[in-house]
């Protein structure tokens, strides 16, 4: 049974919807960490999120750990181009590269992934659903875990040698490659078969869960915070215009 999920997990009624995600204690540490880390990521003026004055509407469980994927994809290009600049012979941008592992740590594994294991992957693995794929994908969260810890320490120091723009490089590259494969399969196999075990009531009611976990850890307008800082990463990097993605005619 993974962290933050109840011992029987739920089966039907909202009321039985189990535990609150129980990663406060991880998440805090975490914040500590990405302060630091946003601290250095001003000098591309990132900004610390705020609380805005009005809720967002309440969305789908599923949709919003889409919408979570989503910004996972756009730090995962930040993560290609910091990698490119380093293996060109680049400066390595230090504070936008702290600052995106800085979101990944709060956002995506420490609150995102918390949720999953909480209350998606349990209910899937209690209707006897993709219990090899939930195993991997477990498997992968971890993994990512000292992918990030090892791209925020060697940030922290600076990357200062050779030896650490190659293992910065290595870091981003394996975190890029495992998480791109990842979120693809989460959104068209776990999440379809999460809503397909889910009573609409619990559907609803879970729906409202995710959204009060995140005002309660960030605030309301969360999530537009973290576009804020996930523009101002790219900025930093070279890639905030869509437009330059954009193929020449062939």
């Amino acid at each position: 049974m993974t962290e933050g999920s109840s011992e029987n997990p739920p089966a039907g009624e909202p009321a039985q919807l189990g535990t609150r995600v129980s990663r406060r204690t991880l998440i805090t540490a975490g914040a500590v960490g990405a302060g630091a880390a946003l601290g250095a990521g001003a000098a591309v003026g990132i900004s610390a999120l705020t609380s805005s004055p009005t809720p967002a509407a309440t969305i789908p469980p599923s949709e919003d750990l889409m919408v979570d994927h989503g910004i996972l994809k756009r730090i995962l290009l930040s993560y290609r181009e910091v990698s490119r600049q380093v293996t060109a012979g680049d400066p390595v941008p230090v504070a936008p590269t702290a600052a995106a592992a800085a979101l990944i740590q709060t956002y995506i594994e420490s609150y995102h992934e918390a949720l999953e294991e909480a209350y998606v992957f349990p209910r899937l693995e209690q209707a006897g659903r993709l219990t090899g794929l939930v195993r991997t994908l477990l498997i992968q969260h971890d993994r990512g875990r000292h992918l990030t810890a090892g791209i925020t320490e060697l940030t922290a120091d600076g990357v200062r040698t050779a030896v650490a723009r190659v293992a910065l490089t290595r870091r981003l590259d394996a975190f890029v490659r495992m998480y791109e494969p990842h979120e693809a399969w989460e959104d068209t196999v776990v999440f379809p078969a999460f809503r397909e075990v889910t009573p609409d009531r619990v559907f609803t009611e879970l729906g409202e869960r995710f959204a009060d976990e995140q005002r309660t850890l960030f605030g309301t307008g969360a999530v537009g915070h973290i576009l804020e800082q996930v523009a101002a990463i790219e900025a930093a990097l070279g890639i905030g215009d869509l437009n330059a993605f954009t193929p020449s005619a062939l």
